[in-house]
């Protein structure tokens, strides 16, 4: 038996990294739609998307960055950073098609999804010691 431990290629370091960003992206959306009917069963504002746009897209980057750190066994930053990148990407995309101008509130989405991404990978390799898969 060997001693050390095999280093992951870059390929796969990446598709890990894809991974992780779109589990992060359905969540955001599963996330997004609780949140829908949470405000048509509750009548709220309409203001209040947008905070609730912003919750929904911290959850989805947080989970998004523990998976693909998590995967990756390592690099918890480099995996945030990436995994963030990856997402942020997406949703301006998507985001440029729909509304074609950039705002304040895409600036803020834009730190949240990376705070949320640095923070789920450094609780992803934090974890990935501690947790036995039996």
């Amino acid at each position: 038996m060997c001693a050390y431990k095999k280093e992951m290629s870059t390929k796969q370091f990446y598709i890990n990294i894809l991974i992780g960003a779109l589990v992060g992206l359905v969540s955001v959306l599963i996330v997004i739609m609780l949140f829908a009917v949470l405000m048509l069963i509750c009548k709220f504002n309409v203001s209040l998307a947008s905070p609730f746009s912003s919750i929904a897209l911290a959850v989805g980057s947080i989970i998004g960055g523990y998976i693909s750190a998590r995967k990756n066994k390592g690099k918890a930053l480099l995996c945030g950073l990436v995994t963030a990148g990856v997402i942020i990407i997406f949703l301006a995309a998507v985001g440029l098609i729909i509304s074609q101008n950039v705002t304040l509130i895409s600036l803020i989405h834009i730190a949240v999804t990376l705070l949320g991404a640095l923070i789920g990978s450094i609780l992803g390799v934090s974890n990935s010691d501690k947790i036995k898969v039996v």
